[in-house]
């Protein structure tokens, strides 16, 4: 069901597939953000990377703006995502999806109130990654992630828990 850019909505391989009906086929950004959190969730890393990566690059060739949907062709049969003829973009859930994989990829779980946020990368550890100023109520948080060794203050501070 992976097409390079985000989970198809039925596999390629059945017989009802069709890249372009709406539930056929086709590539919802936000679902497929639903299921990197999943995969996270039970530590598949490299999985996590991959469609990582693919939603990026859909997000990259739609000026950083995730359209509600794409056309389920995979990278293997086009260089670009095939934008969905009648997709809203912006678009509620699309546009949340990124701080889905903010959260999901730092494992970042807050609590403002109690001045407490747990950090717990879900990435793969060869990989870096430094994010700057996530809002958390009134707090500021930086996260530097190189290699294993991971980083975090927030201002006003915030007690931070880092693990793996």
């Amino acid at each position: 069901m992976h097409a390079g850019w985000g989970v198809r909505t039925l596999s390629a391989t059945a017989v009802a597939y069709d890249p372009l009906p709406y539930h056929r086929g086709s590539i919802w950004p936000h679902d497929t953000a639903l299921i990197i959190d999943g995969l996270a969730r039970t530590r598949r890393h490299a999985a996590v990377a991959t469609l990582v990566d693919g939603v990026l690059a859909v997000a990259e060739h739609n000026g950083w703006r995730l359209p509600e949907l794409i056309a389920g062709y995979g990278t293997d049969t086009v260089d670009a995502p095939v934008p969905y003829p009648v997709a809203c973009s912006p678009q509620a859930w699309s546009a949340a999806a990124p701080l889905l994989l903010l959260c999901t990829v730092l494992r970042l779980e807050p609590d403002v109130p109690a001045g407490l946020v747990a950090i717990g990368p879900c990435l793969d550890p060869d990989l870096t990654l430094e994010v700057t100023g996530i809002g958390l109520g009134e707090h500021r948080l930086d996260v530097s992630i190189d290699r294993d060794r991971i980083t975090a203050a927030a201002d006003p501070p915030l007690d931070i828990t880092i693990g793996r």
